[in-house]
């Protein structure tokens, strides 16, 4: 589907759940990677329901964002640190869906 929606200029970015029962961490840079190929932006919806490694994949993958990030530990504050992807939080899904406002005053 990428090279077709490229082709057809339907997207300008290539966006993926990064998650238990969706997408892993290697099948996220996978697809992200192929994005990028047909000259998508990458993006990624990562760590919202657990550390799923959607962040060190955005990051991998010079990702312009990676959103949710309910449940995110140092290590990943430290990539996000040391890389030009910017996280976005959005706690009016953590608060709707019930789960942890995302640490966003933390700094390791």
């Amino acid at each position: 589907m990428i090279p077709a929606v490229a082709a057809e200029k339907l997207a300008d970015y290539c966006d993926v759940f990064c998650e238990r029962n969706y997408f892993t961490q290697q099948e996220t840079e996978e697809i992200l990677n192929a994005g990028i190929k047909h000259g998508l932006i990458p993006k990624v919806h990562a760590n919202q329901m657990s550390r799923s490694g959607g962040v060190q994949a955005g990051v991998n993958c010079n990702a312009i964002s990676v959103d949710h990030l309910e449940f995110v530990e140092d290590e990943e504050i430290a990539a996000l640190k040391n890389s030009s992807t910017m996280p976005v939080v959005l706690p009016g899904a953590a608060f709707f869906l019930g789960l942890p406002l995302p640490p966003a005053r933390k700094n390791d």
